[in-house]
């Protein structure tokens, strides 16, 4: 039975309230939050990989701009065979799309954070 397991792929299971359960094949992707500087120093959070834990990307950009109080976007990310979405928002508000992944129910170890403009103390 050990041998059998080891070699099977790995899966994961997707549960969305009203909906039947759907099994995937290998690992599930992170949703990863970056923060980017734009024209000047304008910053913008991107967040990707939404639509893999089942969240519609424009609701959640809806939600996410009455708590962050800042315009966002959902535009299309290039390449693949599936087309994928991300939510853009205005500033660094990695704070308020935790709390709104949180009202969802992700997991924290499902989600990637990388912010190049964290506050660092002065020495």
């Amino acid at each position: 039975m050990n041998r059998m397991t080891t070699q099977m792929g790995k899966c994961h299971q997707i549960s969305i309230p009203g909906q039947q359960d759907e099994i995937r094949k290998g690992e599930p992707a992170n949703i990863e939050i970056s923060v980017e500087q734009r024209m000047g120093n304008k910053k913008m959070t991107m967040i990707r990989n939404l639509d893999q834990y089942g969240i519609d990307v424009k609701e959640f950009a809806k939600k996410l701009q009455q708590i962050a109080a800042s315009s966002t976007a959902v535009d299309n990310i290039p390449g693949g065979k599936v087309p994928k979405q991300q939510v853009q928002v205005q500033g660094m508000q990695s704070k308020h799309v935790f709390q709104l992944l949180d009202s969802y129910r992700v997991p924290k170890k499902y989600i990637t954070e990388s912010n190049k403009f964290a506050s660092k103390s002065k020495r």
